[in-house]
Order: structure tokens, then sequence, then C-alpha cells
């Protein structure tokens, strides 16, 4: 699997710069930045793309910051789906955490021991925690993506374009916008039947 972060010439007008490297390490993925509009970052893709498919490696999940009770709960459980038995690709912590966020899941069919455990995990967590799992589950993976974004993102301050400024703040005026608006539509349709 590839990231394709795309419309990366709008991000460097607006003074943005991404950190492809770290954000490439924290997800464990290629990482090309790209712009369909002017082609830049196509031929990197295609690089990245042909390695991927030449020498497949093991996808990492990467890690996901969560309370510590919650941690050890991921951990526990990983380690009861790995005697489970289930014949799966996902890693186990995370299949753990998403066993948990679900209610009924169908993975899970005919598997009751484990179900149970898990039905019993939840409700200790959710007494503890005082909010439902998914939320928990939620509000971690939001908080990683905001600590994800505050380390690749950085802002560079970019030269106003005042003109756009000036004319905006005429043309959009509350006031005076609309009739403007009407003058300039009269005018170019004057010029236009004027000139034919």
């Amino acid at each position: 699997m590839v990231v394709a972060v795309n419309m990366i010439d709008e991000a460097h007008q607006q003074g943005i710069s991404l950190d492809f490297k770290v954000l490439a390490q924290h997800l464990g993925l290629p990482v090309i930045g790209l712009s369909a509009k002017t082609g830049e970052g196509i031929s990197d893709l295609k690089e990245a793309l042909h390695r991927v498919i030449k020498h497949p490696e093991k996808m990492r999940v990467p890690h996901i910051s969560c309370p510590p009770i919650l941690e050890k709960a991921f951990i526990e459980l990983s380690e009861a789906v790995n005697q489970s038995g289930i014949d799966t690709c996902l890693d186990h912590t995370f299949l753990a955490m998403r066993l948990l966020e679900e209610k009924d899941p169908q993975m899970l069919v005919g598997n009751e021991k484990l179900k149970a455990i898990i039905k019993k995990c939840s409700r200790q967590l959710e007494k503890i925690l005082k909010t439902s799992i998914p939320v928990a589950c939620a509000n971690c993976r939001f908080s990683a993506a905001r600590g994800l974004a505050m380390e690749v993102l950085h802002d560079k301050p970019v030269m106003e374009d005042r003109l756009t400024k000036q004319l905006d703040r005429i043309f959009l005026h509350p006031f005076l916008g609309l009739p403007l608006f009407f003058l300039l539509m009269l005018l170019l349709f004057q010029g236009v039947y004027g000139l034919g």
C-alpha cells in the first residue's frame, strides 16, 4: 500500500509543507506528495507502487496511544484472540481494539468463549472509563491524528495578495457588492451589443 497526498501544489501556495519522511515512519507506508493538476510527483508514485509490488512488506499497524487501562485490555484481548485460533492477517492488538468497538462482530460467530471475554472486558472498561468503548477508541485515534498532524505539518507565512484582498473588500461589500455586480453586468451587456 502507498499513501498519495494530492494537491501538494495548493498546500505550497498556502505556505503549508509536509514532512513526508516522518509521516511515512509513523504510518509504516511509503508516502508520496503529488499534484494531479501539474503532474508533479506522478513518477515518484509510479516508482513507489512498483517497489511495493515487487517487494511487498508486511504492513505495520501504527501505534495509537490510549489510556493505560485500554492498552492493557487490548494486550489481554490480543492474547485471547491469538489463543482462539482466529485466522487473520490483521495485527492482533488492532483486531482486539476493533472487536471491543463492535457490539456483535461477525468474525466471532461460533466462538462463544471469546465473545464472552470481550463482553465482560467491554462492560468493565465502560464502567471504569464512564464512556462507551467506541467513543474512547475514537478519542484515542483523533488524539493520535492530531499529534501526527502537528508533527508533520509546517506552516510558513505567505505574503498576502493585497490586490485580491482590496477587490474582495469592494466586490463583497454587504451594501455595494450587488449594485457593483449589476453595474458590471450592464456595462458588459452594453459592450457586447455595442460592438455587435
